[in-house]
């Protein structure tokens, strides 16, 4: 009985991680966007990577909170470790351009591969124009 309920806390946490995912995202398409912000980190805080590239995304686009490059920096790498592909682009795209880090193109480049290897075609395509 209790490796059941065990399991079923379990499940609810998941849902709630994806309806504050889902919920941060209809707020967004509303421009509520320090709303989306609030539920993308509670998404992100809750292990669902693609709320962190979003948490990221508000910083790097000031967003419903100020633009804060290295915030940005934090959350891609964080969706990155996590093997989300979005977010080794993203994290790429700050080293390619020097934004919330030093520049470095070879870092970008290896960020670029890391997310094309995950199936990532848009950073297939940046990593061919990096020689």
């Amino acid at each position: 009985m209790k490796k059941l309920l065990i399991i079923f806390s379990l499940l609810g946490t998941i849902g709630l991680q994806a309806d504050y995912f889902t919920d941060a995202t209809k707020a967004y398409l509303h421009q509520n966007y320090k709303k989306a912000f609030k539920l993308y980190k509670k998404s992100c805080d809750g292990s669902n990577s693609m709320g962190c590239v979003s948490v990221g995304a508000c910083y790097g686009s000031s967003k419903g909170v100020k633009q804060d490059y290295y915030e940005a920096k934090y959350y891609y790498q964080k969706a990155c470790d996590a093997g989300n592909p979005v977010g080794c682009e993203h994290l790429g795209s700050l080293y390619y351009y020097g934004q919330g880090a030093q520049q470095n193109y070879l870092k970008a480049k290896e960020l670029f591969k890391k997310a094309c290897d995950g199936n990532y075609t848009f950073a297939c395509k940046k990593m061919k124009l990096i020689n």
